[in-house]
């Protein structure tokens, strides 16, 4: 208090001008009064709204009140999370409410408390937060949007169009076709929506319409606007209106106009107008003729094509007009009339014949015709006399005519034409017909010829027998008979002849019958007739022949006997066996009997001695002919004999077969009788049980079938056969010969740097010599030697390297398919070789799961051991799995993982071994076990395309840290002081274009990975790369006048020149208060033992990393918010400092300075003294320079040491500070406070190291003032 006393005493004019510029900031203090007091305030859901609140010399606090209730003192309101008081402390308190809810709507007040009894509390007016709820989107009742409505006038039709739950109640308009309605819009009623807070309605204007057939296809629209709603909301109708049709017109005919039949005539039906069109329809006479009709839009028509026939006249055409408007329909006609000559006429009255001197009536009538026809007979070319016509009306239009004739016959002549021709003497059109007039009379007697009686004819020829009858009328009808019976025959004339032909193939049967022919017509009472009987030879239609015994054994007598059927003349017989005739033999006898037909019988016996096998199967034919018949009959017996099977299969035979899918026959085929014969196998004297192996069957004829044949089945087969009367046997050999395979194993082993051999073998019958090769996939083995020997195919190698091991292919070929080829692996004995492709770095989390992997080849079997550090890893702990693997490919490629649970971080971190061993030697692999980071930094970048606004870039990735890394590419215009960033799509790729470049400019480029935990490095170095020159463009208009907003932009430069200006004279002022502060501040230091330091230098110390802060956030947050004017991708900072790590430009051992990120870097608090007065934290730090450093600007670490200037200038600084607070303090009321020492910076901010005091000091005290904070 005595300090500032005696500052303002020293200064005290200097304080009267400074008190005076505060005077016009901070007004004389008097009675608390409202500034600014809420208004009722419209917010839609959702959005912020505020209450202004601002006080006049302000003493107490201001309180918030919701429909009567205390929000509370506190400006964050606790327990209202969305409310805040806002505004400057001295005088305002704005109640903010977030995202406003229906919750909202309510009345506030704004209250001031008095502090003492000198001053009043103060209450503002109510002002209402009324929250806007947009409504539903609107809905015309019974109707969706976009509906049609069909009406018929003078319907009415009411349309209510809803808009619910809205606060408050919407405006809604009626529009038709887009147009405000004429006569107004009607009441909008709204009523309460029903909801729980009660404060939504339902609104709904009901518009009533009286359409007319004007109003078709109107479209009547209901449209929402409220104050919640960015944008009208609307649903329409459009009416459809129904009204009659026009009445139908015909076109194309005129009444009482002639047509004939056959003219073309086109009748249109239209009817105009009406909603819906008519539906036009034509009939005749009152049937209906079609169902199609065609419309225009504003018509609907009827076209009806015709050519004109007998049946339209005096048709009557309609045509109707329908649809659902007309209560009937309407319809409009034609009749029409046509000339037509009769089709056809018709003579009746000559169907049947007449006798001689008969009277006979005909009548001939026409087929309608308009007008009626006149008809005349003609007869022999002479018109005949006749009655009257005779005209009657016809049913269908027109008139027929008839006419009759009178006519007597004579036998003068068989027949007479009449004909009758009817006349259209209107069309000068004719039509006739002609009918033929028949008299009777017999026929002559009939004869036969073909056949003369006693003529022998043999059996099976053709006899062709014809009887014939000369005139008669009608001609004679002939009819054949044989014995009595009518037999079917062929019937002609020729003239006034009649015939009947009857063909017959004589038989047997005909020998002695009788066949006659009858003459008959209408004129004979008696048919006339005619016959012969014939003599027929023919030979025995079948013979029969019978054995005796029926069966017989070897050695027994047999007796057959051939009987003949009738014959004529008698038969003789001859024996044939097997087709060979059988003469002179004295067992034959012969006797002859009378028969049927007339014919005769002949029987004969063939005696046979002694019979054997050869006889059995003989087959004895029985041949009967006659010398006058050519034709003989056959018939025939087999003889049955006994006897044991006698095998036809030859026996000691050899056989040789494939070893093939498919079935093999042994024969063994034999003959016997009976024929039941039993079959029997035996393989190498072993009975085959052939019904319990599928491997063999057994035909129906004895041979045997071995399925699928293989080497199993060779062997010395013998077949057996037998029956009731003994058995016989056969042997056979069977060679099977099969396609080779190779028996070598997958794997042949041999050891480096000595001579080898490939041995390959193979199982195959035959085993030709050669049969066996080795090949190699991609290799000449023509160098190496090759030999064949004992069935082996042997290739050897001189001197075995590592290029022999891989994979080889030995064939196997004997000839016989398929061959066969077999992969082999050959192994080639040498020490285990890690892979060093492996990453020998992995990066995991504690507490997560590491998979360590090793890979490594050898032969023989590699092995593998883990080591941490030198101690070898305990795998029979849970805590760590081992998992080996092998090529499936490469038999000598090996892989061996251990997996790491639950990562310890003490005990698991660090670097592990892993150990590849054989019976030949080991190799080793080191993989270091670490924690996650971030990425390392890049490799390679390089520019692989240049365009005139784009650069390709592709780096090398480092090693990611044990997370999924993405990439950041970082550049700059040469000579430019903002750098740009661009994050890497897709976030994996190595290669990325950058874009958006200005032409012809040159870049730097350089880039780094980024993780989870953090930005890696950028790539050690920089890469340039300049633009192409753009190509030519149309030049830009510039404006004549800049605008900022709708201010010209001379005022805005003028303005801020007024209030650059005016800093400058406060700048001023300041700075002679603070030249007399430093003098005097000096008399009085040693005064001043609160804030004494006891040093009087800085230290330097070393950077810390970045505080977390909250602060620290936002300003990051807000730095990467800007956008290159380029692309909007691209991210830069205003101060364009460097941010890459000192030890990027270093050999990457030394980490004790931190690195600059993306955004400016926290600045560092320091502690700084003067000559004897107090310390103050200042808040100036050493920032990087916005350039790419060079090499040589780090071999050092860059210095944080302070000047004596720099230290003058920031306790000027902070003594302006503190006299602006001390001003402040005594208007804004109490008694002023002496300034107060720092507290102590807490060590969760930073590290504090110690500081040297001219160069020996002793280090201060962690959170001492004399510190550095990093």
């Amino acid at each position: 208090m005595n300090h500032n006393s005696t500052i303002c005493g020293r200064h005290l004019a200097l304080l009267i001008v400074y008190i005076s510029l505060c005077l016009q900031v901070f007004p004389v203090r008097g009675q608390q009064s409202f500034a600014t007091t809420p208004v009722d305030t419209e917010v839609v859901e959702g959005q912020d709204v505020t209450l202004q609140c601002a006080i006049d010399n302000l003493q107490g606090s201001i309180i918030w009140s919701k429909d009567d209730t205390m929000l509370g003192s506190d400006r964050t309101l606790p327990g209202y999370d969305r409310y805040a008081v806002k505004g400057d402390v001295a005088r305002e308190g704005n109640l903010v409410i977030l995202r406003a809810e229906l919750s909202d709507d309510a009345e506030y007040r704004c209250h001031v408390t008095a502090t003492d009894a000198t001053h009043q509390n103060l209450r503002s007016d109510p002002a209402a937060v009324i929250v806007l709820l947009p409504p539903d989107p609107p809905v015309i009742d019974g109707y969706s949007n976009g509906s049609v409505i069909t009406i018929q006038p003078p319907a009415t039709v009411t349309l209510p169009c809803r808009a619910n739950s809205g606060k408050p109640a919407p405006v809604i308009t009626w529009h038709k076709d887009g147009d405000d309605l004429a006569y107004g819009n009607p009441e909008v009623v709204s009523t309460p929506a029903g909801d729980t807070s009660g404060k939504r309605v339902n609104a709904v204007s009901t518009l009533t319409l009286n359409p007319e057939k004007e109003d078709n296809g109107i479209t009547f629209g209901c449209q929402v606007t409220h104050g919640a709603l960015s944008s009208a909301l609307s649903t329409y109708i459009t009416l459809n209106v129904l009204f009659a049709p026009g009445a139908p017109l015909i076109t194309g005919y005129s009444a009482g106009t002639i047509v004939k039949t056959g003219d073309p005539l086109h009748l249109r039906c239209t009817s105009l107008g009406g909603n819906p069109l008519a539906e036009v329809y034509w009939y005749k006479n009152d049937e209906r003729m079609d169902y199609s009709f065609m419309t225009d839009g504003v018509s609907a028509f009827n076209t009806l094509p015709l050519e004109v026939d007998y049946s339209d006249n005096n048709a009557i055409y309609k045509c109707v007009a329908t649809s659902v408007v007309l209560p009937q329909p309407m319809s409009t006609q034609i009749q029409l009339t046509v000339n037509f000559a009769p089709a056809y006429v018709n003579i009746t009255g000559h169907e049947a014949m007449v006798q001689s001197d008969a009277t006979l009536t005909l009548k001939c009538t026409s087929a309608n015709s308009n007008p009626a026809s006149s008809i005349s007979w003609f007869t022999g070319g002479r018109q005949a006399h006749t009655h009257d016509d005779v005209v009657v009306e016809a049913p269908n239009g027109g008139f027929i005519t008839s006419q009759e004739l009178t006519i007597t016959m004579t036998a003068d002549t068989d027949s007479v034409d009449y004909m009758c021709q009817a006349t259209n003497r209107e069309l000068y059109e004719t039509t006739s017909d002609t009918v033929t007039v028949n008299v009777m009379y017999p026929p002559e007697h009939p004869g036969i010829t073909g056949y003369e009686d006693g003529t022998e004819v043999k059996a099976d020829n053709l006899l062709r027998l014809v009887c014939f009858a000369m005139g008669g009328n009608p001609l004679a009808t002939l009819v054949w008979y044989k014995n009595g019976e009518v037999q079917e025959a062929e019937t002609g004339t020729q003239g006034i002849l009649s015939t009947s032909t009857l063909r017959l193939i004589l038989d047997q049967t005909d020998n002695g019958a009788e066949y006659s022919c009858n003459a008959s017509n209408e004129a004979t009472p008696v048919p006339l007739e005619a016959s012969v009987t014939l003599n027929v030879l023919f030979p025995p239609s079948a013979v029969t022949v019978s054995v005796d015994p029926p069966e017989a054994k070897e050695g027994d007598s047999v007796t057959v006997t051939c009987e003949t059927a009738s014959s004529n003349p008698e038969s003789e017989i001859s024996w044939w066996r097997d087709g060979v005739p059988i003469e002179g033999n004295n067992n034959i006898s012969v006797e002859v009997v009378d028969a049927e037909n007339g014919g005769k019988t002949t029987r004969s016996r063939l005696m046979l001695d002694s019979v054997t096998s050869a006889n059995n199967g003989g087959v004895y034919l029985c041949r009967a002919m006659s010398d006058l018949v050519v034709e003989s009959v056959n018939d025939g017996v087999t003889l049955d004999i006994k006897f044991r099977p006698k095998i036809t299969t030859p026996t000691g035979i050899s056989l040789s077969s494939h070893e093939v899918p498919g079935d093999l026959i042994l024969n063994c085929s034999a003959e016997a009788n009976p024929a039941e014969i039993t079959f029997t196998w035996h393989k190498n004297a072993a009975a085959i049980a052939v019904a319990e192996t599928e491997r063999y069957t057994l035909d129906e004829e004895g041979s045997l079938c071995i399925h699928n044949v293989s080497r199993e089945e060779a062997g010395t087969y013998m077949c057996i056969a037998s029956n009731s009367e003994g058995a016989n046997n056969i042997t056979l050999t069977l060679d099977v010969m099969y396609s080779a395979k190779v028996t070598t194993g997958e794997a042949i082993t041999i050891t480096l740097n000595t001579p080898g051999e490939l041995v390959c073998e193979a199982d195959a019958n035959p085993k030709p010599a050669g049969y066996i090769t080795w090949t190699r996939p991609g290799f000449d083995l023509t160098g190496n030697a090759h030999e064949y020997v004992d069935g082996r195919g042997i290739m050897r190698v001189d001197n075995v390297t590592k290029a022999v091991s891989g994979m080889y292919l030995c064939h196997a070929d004997n000839g016989i398919p398929p061959a066969d080829t077999k992969n082999i692996q050959v192994i080639i004995q040498y020490p285990p070789e890690v892979d060093h492709s492996m990453p020998n770095k992995v990066a995991k989390s504690t507490g997560q799961t590491a998979l360590l992997r090793c890979k490594a080849e050898g032969a023989p079997l590699v092995q593998f051991n883990w080591f941490k550090g030198s101690a070898e890893v305990n795998l029979t702990s849970d805590h760590y799995t081992l998992d080996i693997r092998q090529d499936l490919t490469y038999a000598n490629r090996y892989e061996s993982r251990l997996i790491i649970s639950q990562i310890d971080e003490i005990d698991d971190y660090g670097t592990y071994v892993c150990k590849a061993y054989n019976d030949l030697g080991e190799a080793r692999f080191e993989i270091q076990l670490e924690k996650t980071s971030p990425p390392e930094a890049p490799s390679n970048l390089q520019v692989v395309n240049i365009g005139y606004d784009s650069v390709t870039l592709n780096w090398t990735k480092g090693f990611d840290g044990g997370l999924d890394q993405t990439f950041q590419v970082r550049f700059n215009q040469k000579g430019g002081k903002q750098y740009q960033y661009v994050d890497v799509v897709p976030s994996v790729a190595t290669a990325f274009t950058v874009t958006n470049l200005n032409p012809n400019s040159e870049y730097e480029f350089t880039v780094r990975g980024r993780n989870a935990q953090g930005d890696g490095p950028y790539y050690l170095g920089i890469v340039s790369a300049k633009t192409t020159i753009k190509p030519t463009e149309p030049p830009v208009v510039i404006p004549t006048r800049l605008l900022v907003g709708n201010i010209p932009l001379y005022m805005v430069l003028l303005f801020s020149f007024l209030c650059i200006l005016s800093c400058v004279f406060i700048n001023i002022f300041l700075c002679c208060c603070l030249v007399k502060r430093r003098e005097s501040r000096k008399r009085v230091a040693a005064k001043s033992s609160s804030i004494k330091k006891t040093n009087d230098e800085i230290e330097l110390v070393k950077p810390m990393e970045r505080p977390e802060s909250p602060a620290y956030s936002d300003s990051n947050t807000d730095n990467m918010s800007h956008r290159s004017e380029h692309d909007d991708r691209y991210s830069y900072d205003n101060v364009s400092y460097d941010r890459r790590r000192y030890d990027d430009y270093s050999d990457g051992r030394s980490e004790s300075y931190d690195h600059y990120d993306d955004q400016q870097p926290p600045v560092s608090p320091r502690v700084v003294t003067g000559r004897g007065g107090p310390g103050y934290y200042n808040n100036s730090a050493y920032r990087p320079p916005s350039y790419a450093p060079s090499w040589d600007s780090y071999e050092n670490p860059p210095s944080t040491g302070l000047s004596e200037s720099q230290i003058d200038d920031n306790e000027e600084r902070e003594y302006a500070d503190m006299l602006r607070r001390q001003q402040k303090a005594q208007y804004m009321g109490g008694a002023s406070h002496p300034p107060t020492a720092p507290s102590p910076v807490p060590s969760s901010l930073g590290n504090f190291v110690p500081l040297p005091k001219g160069g020996s000091g002793a280090p201060s005290q962690v959170g001492s003032e004399e510190g550095y904070l990093v």
